[in-house]
C-alpha cells in the first residue's frame, strides 16, 4: 500500500478516533472522566447514538455508560474512582458525587460506599482532538535503518531507570541481534558496558541491576547514553545519542510519593494494574510534571498487555513525539500500530 494511501486512511481512522463517538466532545469541551480498564461488554450513549467503550475513552457531562455483561472502571478528573459491573448504567455528571444510576424507571445517586476517592491523581489532559492531531504527519518521516536509544530522555525521578531502543530495520524483523549498551557519566567516565540481546523492528528494554557502582541519582546529576550495533572494536569516545537528568530534590520527592500512593491503592486492589500504569502514565506526561521518560514503561505495560486497541499505540507515539526527531522512527511505528488496530489488520 503506497505511503498516500495509507496517509489518507490515517487520517480517516484518527478523525473517527476524535469525533465521531459519543463519548468524543468538541476541542473546547473537557472530558470529566476516563475509562481506565474495560472488562466484557461495556457501551456509551449520547442521544440515539451509541457505541463501545475501550481503555483510554474519555467521558464527557451528560453521556450514559453501561455495562451489559462484564465490568468497567472510571476515574473522575477529581480523583473519584467507580467501578460498574454487569447491568449498571451511569449517566455521568462532573463527578461521581453528581453522576447518577439509571435503574429501571427510576435514578438514583452514587452511595458514598460505592466511591474510592483517590485524591489529585488525575492531571489535566487537555485537548484529545488536539493530541491525535499531532499524529496526522508521521508518514511523511523518511530516515535510513538505526538503532534508536528511545528512553530515558530529558528529566527523570526513576531511580532504576528502564533503558530502551529500537532498531528500525523493518526489512529484518523479528530477528534476534547484538546490541551495545553504553552509559557515561557527566565528565563521560564510562559507568556501564553490557553486550545486550533484542529483536529488530521491536521495542527492547534493559534494566540495569539493582546496584550499579557509580551510578548516582541526586537530584541534577546527568548521563548520557546509547544502543548501538554490538562490535568488539566499538570505540568509547566516540558521542552518545541520549542523555537524561535527574529532577530537582522537590520534583523527585513529589513524584516518589505520588507513585507510592498510587501503587498503595494497587496493592489494597482498589485499583486494578491497568488503572494503576495508565495514572501514572497520565501524571508523568503532564505539562506540568514532565517526566516523559518515566511515563514510558508504564505505556509499555498497557501496550503489551492490550495490542487490541489503538490507544496504547497512540499514546506512545504522542510521547515519543516529544523526544524529538531522533526517535520519529519509533513514533511512525507506533502510528502504523495504531493505524493497522484501527483498521481491523
Amino acid at each position: 500500500m503506497n505511503r498516500l494511501l495509507i496517509s489518507s486512511f490515517l487520517a480517516f481512522f484518527l478523525s473517527l478516533s476524535i469525533g465521531s463517538f459519543p463519548g468524543k466532545a468538541s476541542s473546547g469541551d473537557a472530558p470529566v472522566a476516563v475509562v481506565t480498564n474495560v472488562k466484557g461488554t461495556v457501551r456509551i450513549q449520547k442521544d440515539t447514538i451509541t457505541s463501545s467503550v475501550h481503555i483510554g475513552t474519555e467521558l464527557h457531562v451528560g453521556v450514559v455508560i453501561e455495562v451489559e455483561k462484564g465490568s468497567v472502571s472510571l476515574v473522575f478528573m477529581n480523583g473519584d474512582f467507580i467501578e460498574l459491573k454487569s447491568g449498571q448504567r451511569l449517566k455521568i455528571g462532573d463527578s461521581a458525587e453528581n453522576s447518577v444510576f439509571i435503574e429501571e424507571d427510576i435514578t438514583r445517586g452514587v452511595a458514598k460506599e460505592e466511591v474510592t476517592v483517590l485524591g489529585n491523581v488525575v492531571v489535566d489532559r487537555g485537548s484529545e482532538v488536539q493530541r491525535l492531531a499531532q499524529l496526522a504527519d508521521v508518514y511523511g518521516i523518511r530516515a535510513a535503518a538505526e538503532v534508536v536509544s528511545v528512553s530515558p530522555r530529558l528529566t527523570i525521578s526513576s531511580k532504576r531507570p528502564v533503558f530502551y531502543w529500537f532498531d528500525s530495520d523493518s526489512s529484518n524483523a523479528g530477528k534476534s541481534r547484538l546490541y551495545l549498551l553504553v552509559l557515561k557519566n557527566e565528565k563521560g567516565d564510562v559507568v556501564l558496558r553490557r553486550r545486550i540481546s533484542g529483536k529488530v523492528y521491536r521495542v527492547n528494554r534493559y534494566v540495569f541491576p539493582a546496584r550499579l557502582p557509580g551510578f548516582e541519582t541526586d537530584p541534577g546529576v546527568r548521563y548520557s547514553w546509547g544502543v548501538f550495533p554490538y562490535s568488539r572494536h566499538f570505540k568509547l569516545e566516540r558521542a552518545m545519542p541520549a542523555a537524561f537528568v535527574y529532577a530537582d530534590s522537590l520534583g523527585m520527592a513529589e513524584a516518589r510519593q505520588h507513585i507510592a500512593r498510587l501503587r498503595a491503592f494497587l496493592k489494597k486492589k482498589i485499583i486494578d494494574q491497568t488503572t494503576f500504569h495508565l495514572l501514572a502514565s497520565f501524571y508523568y506526561t503532564d505539562e506540568r510534571i514532565r517526566l516523559f521518560s518515566d511515563a514510558f514503561p508504564h505505556l509499555m505495560y498497557v501496550f503489551k498487555n492490550h495490542r487490541e486497541l489503538p490507544y496504547p499505540a497512540e499514546q506512545l507515539a504522542l510521547l515519543c513525539k516529544k523526544f524529538g526527531n531522533s526517535t520519529s522512527q519509533l513514533t511512525k511505528f507506533f502510528v502504523n500500530q495504531a493505524y493497522r488496530t484501527r483498521a481491523g489488520l
